[in-house]
């Protein structure tokens, strides 16, 4: 199991690698894709065109190359929120949604909670 917020870190070290890895994503239209790619590539990009890269730390989209296709037509974007697996290296990950975090209940006034006895 691979939280959403070990994905991101997870996506931006394969592509410092260059490793090439299978996602399974949601696409806008509510389909399910598994793709085949990879992350740092710069063959093929001129500067025209939609610019790539995070514009701000929450961004959750990634430009990566897909790996199948026709030349230079390559470049895909990944939404990371809706990613449901990655596999890479022979290992595959499950996505779960962010970590539950843990509830500070000692300031609240417990008068109104059942007691269970055991």
């Amino acid at each position: 199991m691979l939280n959403r917020t070990k994905l991101i870190t997870l996506v931006k070290e394969l592509a410092k690698l260059g490793l090439i890895y299978r996602v399974t994503f949601g696409k806008k239209d509510g389909s399910t894709r598994t793709m085949t790619c990879r992350g740092g590539v710069y063959k093929y990009v001129t500067g025209q065109g939609r610019p790539g890269g995070p514009s701000q730390a929450d961004n959750p989209y990634v430009t990566v190359f897909e790996m199948t296709g026709k030349s230079g037509k390559n470049y895909r974007t990944i939404n990371l929120d809706t990613v449901t697996d990655i596999t890479t290296c022979g290992i595959t990950a499950r996505v779960t949604p962010e970590p539950l975090v843990p509830i500070d209940c000692s300031s609240y006034n417990t008068d109104n909670i059942v007691k269970l006895s055991a």
